[in-house]
């Protein structure tokens, strides 16, 4: 299977947009930079700002918590909105966000910066002003320019009534406090960009939905039966294809009906993985979508996939994303119109995305996973060399995964109990099938996003800003095929690292894999043997 050669046609076409976005940042500059009252830099926008941030213990969150502060170091403080969890009050919580290895750089540049001006306050989205109380409400209100809206629940697999009251309803609260706040200058609202997966080409600009925000919610909240609204899942869900979209298009909507109220930008990301440079290369603390793609292949759990491998993802790193999150909040608090089209009056949208002709077939992806597993990023405690084989057909798919799941897991399982431990592998293989439906049309199916207003975000950064915040480097080393592979290994390896908690050793690793070749190998050949003799004795 032919991997991302240097001289695929897509390497051209990245230099190319590259290339015309420093050039437009060099006319810019020989012009004075761009014809704008109040143009300039990313930290001095920031100079003397209250922050309020949702979902600042989630993997978006901390990214943006960590790279503001360590990039515009004379923000005055910032307010992260908390629910109490497992025993835990919000200030624990918020202790334990910040002991996590993203903040060491940040630690060791700015000491005690963390201490001094991150403050949680005890909330809950989806209640009303975030669930903040009546005295921190108006703290907020009084003190914040700057909001961050970026809580958000991201599983596909989500009961609707949840991901609705979360996606949905924590929208309509954030916009609520928002608009209460005097100071405003700017709410960033985190989307994705999936939100409309019915369009050929996906613009940057909200596009309507077939039911209305407040209908679906009323609903939701009138019907206390959960199963009610599983049966009535498919027609309230409509062409979305899982309930994350869903709640997340009728959140636009939210922010939409708004804009004239509050100046918002929303901030749309792809697939969002491990980071590419800051604060560190391949820092990852969730195991959705992909990277739980990766872990499940990596382990040899799943080897074969009901996926299109001519399909193109999308992916992003996360700390590309963070940086279009923050750099959004500062041309929209500095006058700048984000939105490139003339014939559109809704919210600005900024997309977070790869280019198009940048994506990875999953076939490709496979062949570099494949390499890494092998040699470089081995997963340690695999229970099978990892491969991978993608089929659209249903009954090709339905044979692979008799074989190398249900018989593989009902092996395992009867080994355990042998052994007195817990079955556990038909378990994970029901909880894969359920997964995978969840994501079916993602991998079935290959998705353009218009990028306009992300480059233009780019093309406007003074010299100053290009060191903190200018992503272009990431189309350049994907210029080349161990450039990508590159990324890949470090988001491999941080999720080793980082959402595994397994020592990541690829000496050791590797020598795994081999050890694990031999022994299928071995049990291969037996059960070859096996039926060749039962068959032997059965005819002759």
């Amino acid at each position: 299977m032919p991997g991302l050669k240097v001289g695929h046609p897509h390497n051209a076409e990245c230099r190319a947009v590259r290339d015309a976005v420093f050039a437009a940042r060099r006319q810019a500059a020989a012009a004075g930079w761009p014809e704008v009252p109040g143009h300039t830099r990313v930290p001095d926008f920031f100079v003397g700002r209250t922050l309020l941030l949702t979902g600042a213990t989630g993997f978006l969150g901390r990214l943006v918590l960590e790279q503001v502060l360590r990039t515009c170091p004379d923000v005055e403080k910032v307010y992260v909105v908390m629910r109490p969890k497992r025993g835990l009050a919000v200030q624990e919580r918020l202790r334990v966000a910040i002991s996590d290895p993203l903040f060491d750089r940040l630690r060791k540049e700015k000491p005690g910066v963390l201490e001094r001006k991150v403050h949680a306050l005890a909330g809950e989205i989806a209640e009303p002003r975030l669930g903040l109380s009546e005295e921190d409400a108006a703290l907020v209100c009084r003190e914040v320019s700057v909001f961050f809206n970026v809580a958000a629940s991201v599983r596909f697999t989500e009961p609707i009534k949840k991901a609705v009251l979360t996606n949905v309803a924590s929208a309509k609260e954030a916009v609520e406090l928002a608009k209460a706040m005097p100071n405003l200058k700017v709410m960033i609202h985190v989307s994705t960009a999936y939100t409309n997966t019915n369009q050929p080409f996906l613009e940057e600009c909200v596009y309507p939905t077939h039911l209305d925000w407040r209908t679906v919610l009323k609903a939701v909240n009138e019907i206390p039966d959960p199963d009610t609204l599983t049966l009535l899942g498919p027609k309230l869900l409509g062409f979305q294809p899982n309930s994350y979209t869903f709640s997340k298009a009728l959140a636009e909507q939210v922010v939409n009906e708004a804009r004239s109220e509050i100046p918002v930008v929303i901030v749309r990301p792809s697939i969002v993985l491990g980071t590419d440079q800051d604060p560190f290369p391949g820092w990852i603390d969730n195991l959705y979508g992909f990277s739980a793609f990766w872990v499940l292949g990596g382990k040899g759990i799943v080897v074969a996939f009901d996926v299109d491998g001519a399909v193109t993802t999308n992916l992003i790193p996360g700390d590309c994303v963070a940086k279009t999150v923050i750099l959004a909040a500062w041309a929209k608090g500095i006058g700048i119109n984000l939105s490139s089209r003339k014939d559109y009056d809704g919210v600005e949208v900024v997309h977070s995305v790869t280019l198009d002709h940048m994506g990875v077939r999953l076939e490709e992806m496979v062949f570099f996973t494949k390499e890494l597993m092998n040699g470089l990023t081995a997963f340690p405690g695999a229970v099978r060399s990892p491969r991978a084989t993608l089929t659209r057909s249903k009954a090709v798919y339905a044979v692979l995964h008799v074989w190398n799941h249900l018989i593989f897991g009902c092996a395992l399982d009867l080994l355990a109990r042998l052994t007195g431990q817990k079955p556990r592998m038909l378990d994970i293989y029901r909880k894969c099938v359920v997964g995978f439906d969840s994501v079916k049309y993602f991998t079935q199916t290959t998705f353009r996003f218009s990028a306009v207003n992300q480059w233009r975000l780019q093309s406007l950064l003074l010299p100053e800003d290009t060191k903190d915040y200018c992503y272009l480097d990431f189309l350049t080393r994907k210029d080349s095929a161990e450039q990508y592979k590159e990324w890949a290994a470090n988001t491999i390896g941080g999720i080793v690292k980082y959402c595994l908690h397994e020592e990541y050793d690829p000496a050791k690793s590797s020598e795994h894999m081999s050890r694990l070749w031999w022994i299928e190998t071995a049990v291969q050949a037996t059960l070859i043997l096996i039926i060749v003799v039962r068959l032997w004795t059965y005819l002759f």
